[in-house]
């Protein structure tokens, strides 16, 4: 029952091109071999110029950047990263860092000995203490397509990782 519903679907479309057929030739038949031969060239120069252009099409999404919430011990230094959704990564820079409530860290090719932030837009805290688990992060970005700027929706922090309290063995 279906090879044969499929069998008519295909003589159904067959018999749709060569109407089509027919009437393509009814036109060319009708056109001069002048007009016939303007419009191959006009098209060969469309895709001519197509192909050289540098230009895409850009379809603005929103997007979210997140911050990711490392974890270290006491003393030793972690590295916060940005995510950016791939979509919109390659024409994405993260800018800078802000520390709630108002502190900002920018990127710099020195350090302020306790933040920097890398070319990567990835942020660097030196030594961490108890005082930095405290702290909030969010990055800033840049979209170079739409020149937007967009803060992290969510919130970063140190997560101390370690060893509590050692007790001796009874």
């Amino acid at each position: 029952m279906e090879r044969k519903r499929a069998s008519e679907i295909d003589r159904e479309k067959g018999r749709e091109q060569e109407r089509q057929r027919e009437i393509g030739e009814k036109e060319r038949s009708r056109r001069s071999e002048g007009e016939i031969e303007r419009e191959r060239d006009s098209r060969s120069h469309s895709v001519e110029e197509a192909s050289k252009s540098n230009w895409a099409a850009v379809v603005h999404q929103r997007y979210g950047p997140e911050v990711q919430s490392p974890g270290g011990f006491l003393g030793n230094n972690v590295l916060m990263r940005c995510n950016v959704p791939s979509f919109v990564r390659d024409h994405v820079t993260v800018t800078s860092w802000l520390q709630e409530p108002s502190f900002n860290i920018y990127p710099s090719t020195i350090s302020d000995g306790k933040y920097h932030m890398l070319p990567s837009g990835e942020l660097l805290i030196i030594n961490i203490s108890r005082s930095d688990v405290q702290m909030t992060y969010r990055c800033r970005t840049h979209n170079r397509l739409t020149q937007e700027t967009v803060a992290s929706n969510n919130f970063g922090r140190v997560q101390l990782t370690g060893i509590s309290r050692m007790h001796k063995p009874s």
